[in-house]
């Protein structure tokens, strides 16, 4: 399959569609794969307006989900964009503001952004959400030892 990102049970379920039904194949991306082109050139205002333009779409060409957003941030902060992680992850906090894995991740961009306080604030509010998140537990505790000393 010439495609960035590859599911093999939903392509499976395409694939034999196009057999049964002659049917065309065509593989959905997730939406982050779209979104990258804009939030580095056009900003984060630009990159919501896509996201949503392309989810009111009758036929959609993407997968969506805060979860992309997600993997768009980390993709960011890899690349030493952590201020655009950081949009694009309270974007994912706007989308599912209930969900206790966004506030963790905005969170780590302001510790890559060395806003420490706003870090600790984040990782509390991602607990808040679920007190029992191992990972978010493990960061706040290093945090707040590095930054009582």
């Amino acid at each position: 399959v010439n495609a960035d990102f590859f599911w093999s049970n939903y392509a499976s379920g395409v694939i034999l569609r196009n057999i049964l039904l002659n049917d065309s194949v065509h593989v959905k991306a997730p939406i982050h794969l779209k979104l990258k082109d804009y939030v580095l050139k056009d900003g984060i205002a630009k990159t919501k307006a896509v996201y949503v333009a392309e989810e009111e779409k009758p036929v959609q060409d993407y997968f969506f989900g805060a979860g992309y957003l997600d993997d768009l941030g980390y993709w960011l902060m890899d690349r030493d964009y952590h201020a655009n992680a950081l949009d694009v992850f309270k974007f994912a906090v706007e989308l599912e503001p209930k969900y206790s894995g966004w506030p963790d991740s905005v969170a780590d961009a302001y510790k890559a952004l060395d806003s420490i306080d706003l870090a600790i604030t984040w990782y509390k509010k991602a607990l808040e959400l679920d007190p029992e998140q191992d990972f978010t537990i493990k960061k706040l505790d290093e945090l707040l030892k590095q930054h009582s000393k």
